[in-house]
């Protein structure tokens, strides 16, 4: 973007350059065609003044295109440290996450062989619920 936006200046700068010379050349013309010198006096200040706004018109174009690169590359360079933190940030989950996970699994694992983990014996109505049968009548 910053490219782009240089190049659009060089000819946005070349195109005033170009109103402005033509701008000259009519006013020299228009100086002329009263009968007169051109070259000294009242009609060299009216072409000098010309000269000098169409030097600051193409200077002020020049300055503002190269502001808004700059500012390109600064929106540049923020976008690829957020990238940045986001990419360290998720690597950070993903290293973290079979603990975390596992921990979970693990811990659900366990509550649940805790619950269901007691073989019951083979005799009395509480098999397979996790609670011991009573002892057999003596």
């Amino acid at each position: 973007m910053q490219r782009w936006r240089r190049s659009r200046a060089k000819s946005t700068t070349q195109k005033s350059q170009f109103k402005t010379a033509q701008l000259e050349g009519a006013q020299r013309a228009a100086l002329a065609s009263q009968g007169g010198d051109v070259d000294s006096g009242s009609p060299l200040d009216i072409q000098a003044d010309t000269a000098r706004a169409g030097y600051i018109d193409a200077a002020t174009i020049r300055n503002n295109a190269a502001l808004k690169a700059y500012n390109y590359g600064i929106q540049a360079n923020d976008a690829a440290g957020t990238a940045n933190d986001d990419l360290f940030q998720g690597a950070g989950t993903m290293a973290a996450l079979p603990y975390s996970e596992g921990s979970t699994l693990l811990g659900g694992l366990s509550n649940a062989v805790g619950r269901f983990g007691k073989y019951p014996s083979s005799s009395g109505s509480n098999a397979g619920n996790g609670n011991p049968s009573p002892p057999p009548p003596q």
